[in-house]
């Protein structure tokens, strides 16, 4: 029983190893599946081209059989007009047969005319038949004798406008002004006296249009300056009000230029903050504020108020109407040489060194020496 056992063991393995696939074997099969999907690919891409080069060619053939019938067409002669059967006797003449038509000419053929110009004369020589004739010369202008500058009316005499004023004669109406702005840079405390402490602040005011353009108008102009630090009444440090015809005087090429002088005592704060209002003609309040920072000295305490600028008001809040001279300085006074004396020394201190000397006496006669 035991080799037979042996025998089927053996024939089992024989038949498995037998039935085994060989793995190249797949790998082939896998490849010849893949070539033979990229042959039917390219077999229907041919097929494709080869109709559409069918298609272009087809055509092409349309085309030109188009372009030969065109060329071919003859245009067929004119139909005979039946004659008359009463036909007066006598020779008979030849009938004319119409022309045919002119065959198209390409583009190509069609040359222009050649014109002939002629030789051009030369330059800056005209026949005598074109010359215009000759103008008789102009008879020389009188010539005006000389003005005499002391005659020279006053409305003659050139003007020419002064220094920071506006060189225009007439200036735009202010109702044309649509914002006012002020010039932060040029707008500051300003000094007199060469002391500490600002004497006043001055401002540059541009006036400008719709479109933002500055322009020129005189409007009353109210100023006002303000302390932050402060509440109330006290708040309120200065007033300036001016009028069209003084803005007029001020108003230079690059704004409206305003020099103010403190009208009382000057702020006891250096931080203020400045207002202004401009009314235009129609009514409109125009408004600007800009803060400024100015000096405070103490010599405002002691000499009280400087004078007054013409850009500068009164008490009363209005302007100055003419120039003032500022006021002088009080002059110190001269202190007193101290008289001391020796009988006026109090004890136990030292006696001063400015002694007051004795009045001479006047001498009297006596006969006797002494």
């Amino acid at each position: 029983m035991r080799p037979w056992l042996n025998a089927l063991v053996v024939l089992a393995c024989l038949a498995a190893a037998g039935c085994r696939t060989d793995p190249n074997i797949v790998l082939l099969e896998r490849e010849n599946r893949e070539l033979e999907d990229t042959v039917y690919e390219l077999q229907s891409c041919l097929e494709e081209y080869q109709q559409a080069l069918d298609s272009c060619r087809k055509q092409n053939q349309a085309l030109a059989a188009r372009l030969s019938g065109e060329a071919d067409t003859v245009p067929q002669p004119a139909v005979k007009r039946p004659e008359p059967s009463s036909a007066p006797a006598g020779p008979k003449l030849p009938t004319r047969k119409p022309s045919p038509a002119p065959a198209p000419v390409p583009p190509d053929a069609l040359v222009p005319p050649t014109i002939d110009l002629g030789t051009p004369l030369p330059e800056r020589q005209l026949p005598e038949t074109f010359k215009a004739p000759d103008q008789p010369p102009k008879p020389p202008a009188a010539t005006a004798p000389p003005l005499n500058p002391a005659l020279t009316p006053p409305s003659a005499a050139p003007s020419v406008p002064g220094p920071g004023k506006s060189s225009q004669a007439s200036p735009p109406d202010a109702a044309e002004i649509a914002a006012i702005s002020i010039r932060k840079e040029q707008t500051s405390g300003f000094n007199l006296d060469g002391r500490n402490g600002d004497d006043g602040v001055r401002a540059l005011i541009e006036p400008r249009d719709a479109a933002g353009r500055p322009c020129q108008a005189a409007g009353p102009i109210s100023v006002v300056v303000l302390d932050p630090a402060l509440s109330g009444d006290a708040a309120r440090v200065a007033r300036w009000d001016f009028t069209p015809e003084e803005i007029s005087q001020m108003a230079a090429d690059d704004g409206i230029r305003l020099e103010m002088v403190w009208p009382q005592s000057p702020p006891s704060h250096s931080r203020l903050k400045l207002y202004v209002r401009y009314t235009t003609d129609d009514g409109r309040r125009l408004e600007a504020n800009c803060p400024i920072e100015v000096a405070i000295g103490p010599q405002h305490a002691e000499n009280g108020a400087p004078a007054l600028l013409p850009q500068a008001v009164s008490g009363t809040g209005k302007a100055a109407p003419q120039w003032q001279g500022r006021a002088a300085p009080p002059q110190p006074a001269t202190p007193e040489t101290p008289r001391t004396t020796r009988s006026a020394a109090p004890p136990g201190r030292l006696q001063s060194a400015v002694v007051s000397q004795p009045e001479a006496q006047r001498p009297a006669w006596s006969p006797n020496r002494r």
